[in-house]
């Protein structure tokens, strides 16, 4: 039995929706409550490339299911409006929350910069910088600005899609700890269909460079699991996109599973 193209597009749509969905009710009925464990910046994957003109809404958030009562039900959500002002810079604001059980939910203002560094496929990889400014709610007192800022590398060979982000912070103002922060997040993705992607996303905080427990392996948080994304286009040059992924702890001190959800809608 044979099925026209617009039809399996129409089936395919809605599938896709309908996970994004589902997977977002699941994050927001959550209970709320502030990180115990490393959120990994909300679990986002940057690529180097910019489009000039794209203008995107975003919603993401995620769940740390574990064994510590310190660290389960954990949950997280952010919303973000961005532009990409030129061939080479995108800039976005998000909103941010997280919670623990048994404290309060903490917010954050955060300005995120991305710039293409060089042009897509000319050179062995593509590559790019990030620059993100964080500034926690007033009401949370006297807490420090953060700033994180690395280099994102990917290289497409055939159908695979490689990126990795490395990524350093430091704490500026009232009650910065003056410590220097690394971590490293990835994706090797495969480009079965525009619409359905396979993926595995790992995440990776070996944590102050220098301080104690620094390159301590069971001691840092590293995650890693399977996930998949897809674009569906939609009238007028817009597009809704979204990427799920179900992570795993690879130590002791990283949760346990961590489900993540985001969604992006794209415009010109």
């Amino acid at each position: 039995m044979s099925i026209d193209k617009s039809r399996s597009l129409q089936i395919t749509r809605k599938c896709a929706f309908g996970c994004a969905a589902s997977f977002a009710m699941a994050l927001s009925s959550t209970p709320s409550a502030a990180l115990a464990a490393e959120s990994f910046d909300g679990y986002q994957i940057y690529s180097p490339n910019v489009v000039k003109g794209e203008t995107e809404i975003e919603a993401r958030g995620y769940y740390f299911a574990d064994d510590h009562r310190g660290v389960d039900q954990t949950n997280s959500g952010r919303l973000a409006i961005g532009h990409a002002f030129t061939r080479y810079w995108a800039s976005e604001l998000y909103g941010t929350y997280a919670s623990v059980p048994g404290n309060s939910p903490e917010y954050e203002v955060e300005w995120e910069n991305r710039f293409q560094l060089t042009p897509q496929g000319k050179y062995w990889a593509d590559v790019g910088a990030l620059v993100e400014l964080e500034r926690a709610s007033p009401t949370e007192g006297n807490e420090p600005f953060a700033v994180r800022y690395g280099v994102l590398l990917e290289k497409q060979l055939s159908h695979w899609v490689a990126t990795l982000d490395l990524f350093l912070e430091n704490q500026f103002g009232p009650n910065a700890d003056n410590q220097t922060e690394f971590q490293y997040v990835g994706r090797l993705k495969y480009r079965l269909d525009r619409r359905f992607e396979p993926d595995v996303e790992f995440y990776g905080a070996p944590g102050a460079i220098g301080g104690e427990g620094f390159a301590d392996l069971p001691a840092e948080q590293h995650q890693i699991g399977p996930g998949f994304s897809g674009a569906l286009p939609l009238a007028g040059a817009k597009t809704f996109k979204y990427s799920t992924a179900l992570l795993f702890g690879a130590t002791r001190t990283s949760p346990d599973v961590t489900p993540v959800v985001r969604v992006e809608y794209e415009f010109y």
